[in-house]
Formats: structure tokens, C-alpha cells, sequence
């Protein structure tokens, strides 16, 4: 994968899982990154937070939906994507985001477990159009789609 990113942040709200009109789960959900430093000048605390859209697909989508809640810290591993989009004023618009590869729950404040999913009880139901496509564009236009699935 030419362009990976790794970021690590708490999600602000329950992933929102979808299913596009070809039936390809998509869950969507927001991570706020923050960042904290010193000021030299003042040796004052400082905070910036950076919210990211993350967008998984497919099984992860799924696994994403029923493992992931509200303000879990997790690490997603994934590629930057650009949206654009034309808004209804007529107006050009456009949103980077994070095409989720993995996610993991972060145990730095917690701790977890885990569960396997069958996937050979998953592969025996699947058809073969559900394979995973290069890219979310190319899962769209596979699936006859031209806008986003939320």
C-alpha cells in the first residue's frame, strides 16, 4: 500500500453501518486525534485536536459495527482518500479520509479480548461480487453507484 496512514484517536460517536444497494456493508465513524505540547515561550499546556472520518468496508465494516463504541480509544491502520462532492448551492466540496484497513483497539487506557469470526462459514455464504475492490470507488462503481452510502 503506497499511501498508509496510522492514527490513533477516541471515537466520538457509535459507528453508523450501512449497506450499499448491491448489499456491501460500509460503517462510518469519526476519531478525535489529540495532540499535546508545551508552549517554550509560556511553559504552558497546549492541545489541538484533529477530527478524521474513518470508512471500513465489508467484514471489517461488520466487525467495526459490533466491537467498536463511543469513546474506545482505537489505532486504524488504512489510506488516505479525498471525497468530492458537489454540494446542493452548486458549490465544489471535498473531505479527506481514512479508508480503514484494520482497526484495533488501543490498550494504553484499557484492556480488550478478542473473538475470532468464522470466516470460512462467512466465504461459504458470500458471492463472489462481494470480493473486496482496490478501492471504495471501484466498490461504487461496481456496485452502480455514483454517490457516497451516507
Amino acid at each position: 500500500m503506497d499511501n498508509c496512514i496510522m492514527e490513533c484517536g477516541n471515537v466520538t460517536a457509535d459507528p453508523k453501518l450501512r449497506y450499499t444497494d448491491a448489499g456491501t456493508p460500509v460503517v462510518a465513524f469519526d476519531i478525535a486525534i489529540n495532540r499535546r505540547w508545551t508552549d517554550p515561550a509560556t511553559q504552558t499546556q497546549k492541545e489541538k485536536t484533529t477530527f478524521v472520518e474513518v470508512q471500513c468496508w465489508r467484514q471489517l465494516a461488520e466487525n467495526v459495527a459490533s466491537s467498536v463504541r463511543k469513546g474506545q480509544r482505537v489505532v486504524v491502520i488504512g489510506w488516505l482518500d479525498q471525497n468530492n462532492w458537489q454540494a446542493d448551492d452548486g458549490s465544489a466540496r471535498s473531505k479527506l479520509r481514512i479508508v480503514g484497513q484494520d482497526v484495533g483497539a488501543s490498550m494504553m487506557f484499557g484492556e480488550t479480548s478478542f473473538e475470532r469470526v468464522d470466516r470460512k462459514a462467512i466465504a461459504a455464504t458470500a458471492t463472489p461480487a462481494e470480493e473486496a475492490p482496490a478501492s471504495p470507488s471501484e466498490a461504487q462503481a461496481a456496485a452502480g453507484e455514483t454517490e457516497e452510502p451516507f
